[in-house]
């Protein structure tokens, strides 16, 4: 690897689990992963799946207070200052700068429900959504972005490890009479469309 770029390929992050699993996914990829904010998993994805050809990365780095927690009684998990959310979208922009195949990158800075209307259904192969700090927004995230997944693409997700998260995953397979396998480990979850 060329000394000027940071390697991902052994980093902690919230995709790790899932990057073999989607490398198997085929040739040219085209993916989205919502919520990228300091970009690991989105340089890992760049760096560890060759067959990419393109990854959408959305973020509106905006400051945000996130509930999703155990138990998830309406009362905040923590909150990001200004501050913090513009070291987060610097760190973001300087990691996939310094990111091997960051010419198949492109970044969205707007909100992950609006973005979802720049691709057309069953579009993508693969869909990560790590957006989500209210049990609403999770809702709509799911509602939102399952039918821009191709027919045997990859619809996954971070967070699992959270009740509420997996209330609203089995619900959501349950109102779109989705029978495949779920998949979960590592706070991930999964399923092939």
């Amino acid at each position: 690897m060329d000394s000027k770029l940071i390697n991902f390929a052994n980093i902690q992050c919230d995709i790790k689990s899932l990057v073999n699993t989607i490398a198997l996914q085929g040739k040219d990829l085209v993916g989205v992963e919502l919520g990228i904010y300091r970009a690991e998993s989105f340089c890992t994805l760049l760096q560890c799946v060759p067959n990419i050809k393109k990854l959408y990365g959305v973020d509106n780095w905006q400051p945000y207070v996130d509930y999703i927690k155990d138990p998830y009684d309406g009362t905040p998990n923590g909150a990001s200052t200004d501050r913090e959310i513009e070291y987060s979208k610097f760190m973001a922009y300087h990691a996939i700068k310094y990111c091997a195949n960051n010419h198949k990158a492109e970044v969205l800075e707007m909100d992950s429900t609006e973005a979802a209307d720049k691709f057309d259904d069953e579009s993508l192969d693969f869909i990560f959504i790590d957006t989500y700090y209210s049990k609403e927004q999770a809702e709509k995230e799911l509602d939102v972005w399952y039918p821009k997944v191709k027919q045997g693409g990859l619809f996954m997700g971070h967070d699992y490890d959270t009740t509420i998260i997996q209330m609203i995953v089995h619900e959501h397979r349950h109102k779109n009479n989705v029978t495949t396998p779920l998949a979960t480990y590592d706070k991930c979850w999964a399923w092939r469309k």
